[in-house]
């Protein structure tokens, strides 16, 4: 979590932990969505730095958010 909270630092933002999603309550699994949301541009950059093999596409209509992981 260290190297997140440096890449966080270093484009601006503050670092916050990932939700938990849990399966007795409801709201986590919208908690976790919603993080994900928030972070999306910073987490595919961060992931990118981090598997630098791989390539990270995102598509964005509207609300809808999803990463493809293509291996070189």
């Amino acid at each position: 979590m260290k190297q997140w909270d440096k890449f966080c630092k270093l484009n601006g933002m503050r670092a916050k932990r990932f939700a938990r999603d849990v399966p007795t309550r409801w709201n986590s699994t919208y908690k976790l969505l919603l993080f994900t949301f928030e972070y999306k541009d910073l987490l595919c950059g961060f992931l990118g730095k981090l598997f630098n093999l791989l390539i990270f596409i995102y598509i964005q209509t509207n609300e809808i958010f999803a990463p493809l992981y293509v291996k070189f």
